[in-house]
């Protein structure tokens, strides 16, 4: 596979930076660099455990509320609770998305 790989031409690879105990490219869509405080910041949200477990109980939410939407009766107290979270789960979501990237 390596063979292949060489044959296909040479690899392009960013420059990187190790940032704690993580090695990150120097920049992110090319416009932050690694040193921005902005990136910073996001760095520092990206890696922390609590925002993977936030973002699993949001997940369980959310499904838990998919798992128990009614399709026969639109008109339920829980379809209604269901699309409100539905949205504030998108957001978030999208949100880890932004960070992750």
């Amino acid at each position: 596979v390596a063979e292949l790989l060489n044959m296909v031409g040479p690899q392009i690879t960013e420059p990187q930076r190790q940032v704690g105990e993580k090695v990150v490219c120097e920049w992110a869509f090319d416009c932050l660099h690694v040193t921005n405080r902005f990136r910073q910041a996001i760095l520092k949200i990206a890696s922390d455990s609590w925002f993977d477990r936030g973002i699993l109980v949001v997940i369980v939410i959310n499904s838990v509320l998919m798992a128990c939407t009614s399709y026969r009766d639109k008109e339920q107290f829980v379809n209604q609770i269901s699309d409100k979270v539905e949205a504030v789960c998108t957001v978030v979501f999208a949100f880890e998305c932004f960070v992750k990237l």
